[in-house]
């Protein structure tokens, strides 16, 4: 009996769990995943995604350092991505109409970034403030789930 109740709590956690990625944002309804907090500009909202992510971090190709610039407040870090999903983004483009990515990292909306439809980049740049914890936490956060053996 125990047993299948931990079975079942860890079945519900994996179904509430998403993957590191990014994501297109959707409409929120009853068939889409929790809403997921975001704060932009001090301004808090929150933001559905599609269930599955659009680009994995395995699809990756570099994470620069962090760079933090004091004389200007800013801190930021880029995400480079591979060839293949940078197409893939490509495709997508052309044939739906999206605007808005959702950077997920453990189920937490760390960015949310516009995209031009028609030509989406393949440099994705996360910034905050100079010496912000938050960007240091994500950076590396990120940097530890994509160390490869």
């Amino acid at each position: 009996m125990v047993l299948l109740l931990a079975f079942i709590l860890a079945s519900c956690y994996a179904y509430s769990q998403q993957a590191t990625g990014f994501y297109f944002t959707v409409e929120c309804s009853k068939y889409t995943q929790k809403p997921k907090p975001v704060t932009l500009a001090e301004k808090k909202m929150t933001v559905c995604v599609t269930a599955q992510p659009v680009v994995t971090i395995d699809e990756f190709e570099a994470i620069s350092d962090l760079f933090e610039i004091k004389e200007q407040n800013f801190s930021f870090f880029d995400v480079t991505l591979s060839s293949k999903a940078h197409e893939t983004l490509k495709k997508i483009g052309a044939t739906f109409a999206f605007n808005h990515l959702v950077f997920l990292i453990d189920d937490e909306v760390v960015f949310l970034f516009e995209v031009e439809i028609a030509n989406p980049t393949r440099v994705f740049r996360i910034t905050d403030s100079y010496h912000s914890r938050d960007i240091q936490r994500i950076y590396s956060k990120l940097k530890t789930l994509t160390i490869k053996e």
